[in-house]
């Protein structure tokens, strides 16, 4: 990070890729935090926008084509090291429908966000979405009481998610 933020300043605006491809790593000023990132281009939206993944963080955002930037070649580290983010699922729960509401997600969040979890690995696969990267299956515990709280029951408690294997 402390090499990009040294080095991505000196890249010009004519340094932009003329047709970013989706897998593709490039670096990107972010403004509300005023910082360079890497990034990988996660799919076009249209002719003058990209959906970008955070590859080091895990979020996703849309910026304009022309605000990307290669990675900076006196930057041989930012090239060569693999993703910090690693994507991860709970184990042995789906979403009650196709995919998980909004509501859902805030919940999850609110049950996250800065705490700290046992995570037990269950096993580790190829992401469906890109197969060069893994895709973690966590059991997340909550230990910070006298009694365990196993995150994937609870949200099964609540009503929020079903058994991916139900008897």
């Amino acid at each position: 990070m402390a090499s990009l933020q040294i080095e991505c300043p000196k890249l010009t605006e004519s340094e932009h890729p003329t047709k970013p491809a989706s897998g593709e790593l490039y670096t990107v000023f972010y403004d509300k935090d005023r910082s360079w990132y890497r990034v990988v281009v996660a799919g076009v939206v249209s002719a003058d926008m990209v959906s970008v993944y955070f590859c080091d963080y895990g979020d996703l955002a849309v910026f304009p084509a022309d605000a990307l930037r290669p990675v900076p070649s006196r930057t041989p580290l930012a090239r060569t090291l693999p993703p910090q983010a690693i994507k991860a699922r709970l184990f042995d729960i789906k979403p009650l429908h196709k995919d998980w509401t909004v509501e859902d997600c805030l919940r999850f969040q609110e049950l996250c966000v800065e705490q700290q979890f046992v995570g037990v690995c269950k096993k580790v696969e190829r992401d469906p979405l890109n197969p060069t990267e893994p895709l973690l299956t966590l059991e997340l515990i909550d230990t910070s009481t006298d009694d365990d709280i196993y995150l994937n029951k609870l949200l099964v408690a609540e009503g929020r998610a079903r058994l991916e294997f139900a008897p």
